[in-house]
């Protein structure tokens, strides 16, 4: 497959299969937006109710694909997608308990041995990418990482 080559990187790829999705979405969501105007404006009350009802699943869909997946992150985790990298904001030495103040719950946590381990968070919804925080033997951060 073209797009899963090193150079291209398999987030694109999947970056790309979303787009699409996005794309589908909202021309179907035109559409319906639109064919239901037009039954809204019939004479019979049947079709308006149609109308009413296709309006609403037009513009329901692609909100709740908008909004959904940060929600789903959220209730599996205990908290949201960071949104963007703290890169200045973790530094080397700090402990765990002040990671967790500064960037909530992690998504993920991996732990390797008696006070090591790595703390994963999501920078998207769809942990397509992350910002990582490893932990040395002593409970404070060695480094961070992340795509």
């Amino acid at each position: 497959m073209i797009f899963a080559t090193p150079d291209f990187g398999a987030g694109a790829s999947i970056g790309v299969f979303l787009g699409c999705v996005w794309l589908v979405v909202i021309v179907y969501a035109i559409l319906g937006l639109t064919f239901g105007v037009k039954l809204c404006k019939s004479d019979k009350s049947k079709s308006k109710k149609y109308g009413i009802v296709l309006v609403l699943v037009s513009g329901i869909v692609p909100l709740s694909c908008c909004l959904l997946p940060s929600q789903i992150v959220r209730l599996t985790s205990g908290n949201y997608p960071l949104g963007r990298y703290p890169n200045k904001e973790i530094e080397k030495g700090m402990t765990r308990a002040e990671v967790a103040s500064i960037l909530g719950v992690p998504h993920e946590k991996q732990d390797s041995g008696v006070g090591e381990g790595t703390w994963y968070y999501w920078i998207d919804s769809f942990g397509i990418r992350y910002f990582c925080v490893h932990f040395g033997e002593d409970g404070r951060v060695m480094n961070t990482s992340g795509n």
